[in-house]
């Protein structure tokens, strides 16, 4: 796919140089804010530069590869970036797991030659070899730099090059690691500032890990475009309602689930949320009642964006569009960064408004799965198009309306049923606030359709023929959910994700 020269220029960067160039244009604006203290950019980038020095001192260089043992801190994000400013390969792992020990679950040939973890002492981050000898310790707010050498190292990295590994979170199947490029990151930044309507003097908030791809898209954006950005060490409802109040937080990147428990909590004690002006969720359509209660109740832009691991950015709402046209699916895609073709079976692309898998190529694709050319050949085509897995069709205007999973697919008796379309139905009831589709083992049948489901509060009552009822209106009989779990709330992956491989095994337990 070919760029205009606009677009390669910016693509042509690494988080570092963006870090530079706003550091030099407002030194003394805020980039960071954390219960403790603020960083403005002049700040991060001395520490940036006093980490770069450091590494290299260590014998970290261009391609090496380190672990890291990565918390929702600014901290971390400094190490990300210093890694990236000479060419090293972050190894994003999850917090809730030892460093050594989720690089051992993740079932994945990979081996960094260097460790940086917290795991030693709160709050203080090691250095270590892989044989675990420890190096050094890292301490973020040092001072010391040496600009020629940090100019030298800094030259010989290529935007292309990878700039992170991160892990699929595995809820459908076994994990992967792909290798992203800063310049992956960085044009996915390019690409949602507009239709996100983000500006210099916004504050984000972000609730998302960074070692997940959302998370890394999120840290990009903010540097990108020179806004600043929070990082909150406690997830309760009530304080991140008093972090909106406090910082005036005009942005905030989570899942609709968090935008109602802000409602619920907000009946009976009052926050001022009157700075927060958009809210961005990804993943998939926001149902349009869900949409319209979050707007209404909260006076916030519901943008959804749509990404998959492999294509940190594909498409995304527009904040200029009504809120009617903005529930009607993901949006479409970024005009001279991404292109997207709904191919069949067959890989040949389908017609306009025909449904098929959703395949993507342009700027924001990974470099491929770590040491998994196997996996690399099945997703990549001759095109040059990433296969997605995900099925859905573009309308006559080019946007995108996703219907589910090619995994999702459930074949009941040999019929194949939308499990994507089933969840949509589920989820546009009145009284459900979230819900899974998945297929469940049937001895009859081979597989049925399974539904587990939160509901709201103030309908508590509902049952599952309740639901069932409900249903016969929009869906066949054979598309009813035959096993119905309600629940306080779905499992999780520990990249918040629905745990999918958890949801089947305890409705398959229900459908014994």
């Amino acid at each position: 796919m070919k760029f205009t020269k606009e677009i390669a220029d910016k693509l042509n960067k690494t988080h570092y140089d963006y870090l530079l160039l706003n550091a030099k244009k407002n030194p003394d604006k805020k980039l960071y804010i954390t219960e403790h203290r603020e960083y403005t950019y002049g700040e991060v980038l001395q520490i940036v530069n006093s980490l770069i020095v450091q590494f290299h001192k260590n014998g970290i260089k261009n391609g090496t590869e380190v672990g890291i043992r990565t918390t929702k801190t600014a901290a971390c994000s400094f190490i990300i970036i210093a890694l990236g400013a000479i060419g090293a390969l972050s190894v994003l792992t999850d917090v809730h797991f030892g460093l050594e020990e989720y690089l051992e679950k993740s079932g994945v040939n990979i081996h960094p030659e260097f460790y940086i973890t917290d795991e030693t002492e709160m709050n203080v981050w090691k250095l270590y070899s892989s044989s675990f000898q420890e190096l050094d310790s890292i301490n973020a707010d040092i001072k010391y730099n040496d600009l020629e050498l940090v100019n030298q190292l800094h030259s010989q990295v290529d935007p292309e090059q990878g700039f992170c590994v991160y892990f699929t979170s595995g809820s459908t199947g076994k994990s992967k690691a792909i290798i992203l490029s800063h310049r992956g990151a960085i044009a996915n930044a390019v690409g949602e500032v507009k239709p996100f309507d983000m500006h210099e003097d916004d504050v984000a908030m972000s609730l998302l890990p960074l070692n997940h791809s959302f998370g890394i898209a999120v840290l990009t954006v903010t540097i990108y475009n020179n806004e600043t950005i929070i990082y909150p060490q406690t997830f309760t409802i009530e304080h991140i309602l008093e972090c909106i109040e406090k910082y005036r937080i005009s942005i905030l990147f989570s899942v609709p689930t968090m935008f109602l428990d802000f409602i619920s909590l907000m009946k009976t004690k009052s926050y001022d949320v009157s700075s927060m002006r958009n809210a961005i969720i990804g993943g998939a359509a926001c149902p349009k009642d869900q949409m319209f209660y979050i707007e209404r109740k909260l006076n916030v832009k519901v943008i959804t964006a749509y990404a998959s691991s492999e294509a940190i950015g594909i498409c995304c709402n527009d904040a200029e569009e009504t809120s009617e046209y903005r529930c009607r699916g993901v949006g479409k895609s970024w005009g001279g960064l991404t292109e997207i073709k709904i191919k069949g079976k067959d890989g040949v692309e389908v017609p306009v408004g025909k449904n098929g898998e959703i395949c993507v190529r342009g700027a924001t694709l990974m470099n491929g799965y770590y040491d998994n050319e196997e996996e690399n050949k099945k997703v990549l085509d001759s095109e040059g198009f990433i296969h997605t897995g995900d099925l859905g069709f573009l309308d006559e205007t080019g946007y995108l309306i996703i219907n589910g999973r090619m995994k999702d697919i459930i074949i009941r008796g040999g019929e194949n049923l939308s499990g994507g379309k089933i969840e949509k139905a589920v989820n546009a009831l009145e009284y459900i606030s979230f819900a899974i589709v998945v297929p469940v083992a049937d001895e009859r049948l081979g597989e049925v359709v399974g539904a587990m489901a939160v509901i709201k509060k103030e309908y508590e009552g509902i049952t599952a023929e309740r639901i069932r009822d409900d249903l016969r209106i929009t869906l066949t009989k054979i598309e009813l959910p035959q096993v119905i779990s309600l629940v306080d709330a779905i499992p999780l992956t520990f990249s918040e994700k629905p745990d999918k491989l958890k949801i089947k095994s305890m409705l398959n337990e229900m459908n014994k």
